[in-house]
């Protein structure tokens, strides 16, 4: 019988447009999570689902042939704010934004927690 995968959903905004975005995350390994689908979804709606309610911590990747990017301006990469609010990134601008609090910073690190709910 084949184990069920651990899916959450991730929720993240456009680092252009600021508009929401959930990011379907999927665990592939014991604390391994690998990014596999986006999607547009207003703020309200991703509240009431429980995006955002619980947190996942370990590794993280996106799977370069599923994941199609930010639904609002598909850069295909991602980042945390210190904030904790993740954002999308065109992998190029090492200087940033954060649509979530709008601090400034230069990218660096490694994202090691996530804060998701569970894909209903």
């Amino acid at each position: 019988m084949r184990e069920i995968p651990q899916v959450v959903i991730a929720m993240a905004r456009c680092r252009n447009s600021k508009k929401a975005f959930g990011i379907r995350v999927e665990e592939r390994g014991p604390s391994q999570w690998v990014a596999d689908w986006a999607f547009s979804i207003p703020e309200n709606k991703a509240s009431k689902e429980g995006y955002g309610h619980s947190e996942i911590s370990g590794t993280f990747a996106i799977d370069s042939q599923q994941y199609p990017g930010c639904p609002h301006c598909h850069a295909r990469l991602i980042v945390k704010c210190s904030c904790g609010g993740t954002a999308c990134w065109d992998g190029e601008q090492r200087k940033v934004s954060c649509p979530w609090c709008g601090a400034k910073g230069v990218i660096g690190g490694e994202i090691e927690s996530l804060s998701a709910g569970n894909d209903r």
